[in-house]
């Protein structure tokens, strides 16, 4: 399914948050609502902003993830009349603001996820101590 871009704003940490619109006709009037919304987090930046010392390089990290990691979240809603698309499509963007602003924009969001995604690929079995 592509997307269309819709919208962007900066969020408090800098990380720059994408609105697309995956939206399409199914049957007449009926539209599939599919709202979207995207974060590329550079891995490099991420992990030298600071954060609880990791032993983990930058290096190991990008060997892993390569340059960029994506966070996306999508929402969808079936069978929606046309007359109410857009009216859909906003409501599925404005509860994702309500009830994700909080988390996307804390300052170690990007660390937290770069690491979480490093994490998942290698098999969720990374352990360290910390001292």
């Amino acid at each position: 399914m592509s997307e269309r871009f819709i919208d962007k704003m900066t969020l408090g940490n800098g990380l720059v948050l994408e609105f697309q619109d995956g939206s399409r006709r199914l049957a007449g009037d009926r539209w599939l609502v599919l709202f979207a919304a995207v974060i590329e987090i550079d891995v490099e930046k991420a992990w030298t902003q600071g954060g609880p010392d990791i032993p983990i390089s930058v290096e190991q990290l990008r060997s892993v993830l390569g340059q960029t990691v994506r966070f996306q979240y999508e929402r969808k809603s079936h069978f929606v009349d046309e007359n109410e698309k857009d009216a859909v499509f906003e409501g599925l963007k404005k509860n994702f603001l309500d009830t994700n602003m909080v988390y996307l924009s804390n300052p170690e969001f990007a660390r937290r996820f770069v690491l979480g995604k490093y994490r998942q690929a290698q098999g969720g079995l990374l352990k360290w101590s910390r001292q």
